[in-house]
């Protein structure tokens, strides 16, 4: 009986899951520079629209990325940290330009080291920013969000 009711409840959430559309986000970050955990420093430039979210992973192919902390958080959207990645939540109701600065602590193929990263955020439009689908969903599910 309990192994009928799991393969139901399997069956069941799958069908939901699946039924559900998937929207891939659009690239909030053009040409970004790859960092080199040589203690550089990086500048990449962000444009999303007001109200929408941007996620973007950090780590490279040849690097295993150990550590990522925040050293100054941005003072007009929210960021969240995404396992080896940042999830960026523009402010709706503003438009100026923001940043953020995080640490990178890795592995660059046999070398330890250490980046930095500056992020500059513009406002944009939605074809050129992150997707404002779901937002307040994929708002509430991070949890580890820096404040305000």
């Amino acid at each position: 009986m309990r192994k009928n009711l799991l393969t139901m409840s399997i069956g069941v959430a799958m069908s939901v899951a699946f039924g559900l559309p998937a929207h891939a986000s659009p690239s909030c970050l053009k040409e970004k520079e790859p960092f080199a955990l040589s203690t550089d420093t990086v500048k990449w430039l962000m444009t999303i629209a007001p109200g929408a979210e941007c996620i973007q992973g950090l780590r490279w192919s040849y690097m295993q990325i150990f550590e990522v902390a925040i050293i100054s958080g941005p003072s007009k959207g929210r960021l969240a940290m995404v396992g080896s990645g940042f999830r960026y939540f523009a402010n709706p109701n503003d438009r100026g330009v923001d940043k953020f600065t995080l640490l990178i602590l890795g592995k660059n193929r046999h070398d330890l080291g250490k980046s930095t990263l500056e992020v500059e955020v513009h406002s944009g439009s939605n074809e050129a920013g992150g997707s404002s689908r779901n937002r307040v969903a994929s708002t509430q599910a991070f949890a580890a969000e820096v404040p305000e």
